[in-house]
């Protein structure tokens, strides 16, 4: 090893970290044939069966259980001393 006293500086030049910075491109295009539609269809078509169709169903079941709107549960998770974060001095 080398002293510290003895080592020198690099020879390159630094340069600015914003001399060649350039925002990324997309190369993203809209599909042209019907393949390439259809590709990008299935993706979409398994998120709504699979995510979206079963995320609905929870919060209509949640929110309008008998029809109309219903927020008594939200209301009555964000009253609760324990979910504030205010502990009982009882415990």
């Amino acid at each position: 090893m080398r002293p510290i006293s003895k080592l020198q500086p690099p020879t390159s030049k630094l340069q600015s970290p914003t001399s060649n910075f350039q925002l990324p491109t997309s190369n993203f295009q809209f599909p042209t044939s019907k393949l390439q539609f259809l590709v990008l269809l299935l993706p979409l078509a398994f998120l709504a069966v699979f995510y979206f169709f079963p995320l609905a169903a929870i919060l209509t079941y949640s929110f309008f259980p008998n029809g109309t709107l219903d927020v008594s549960g939200v209301r009555q998770v964000f009253s609760d001393i324990n979910f504030a974060g205010k502990r009982s001095s009882a415990r």
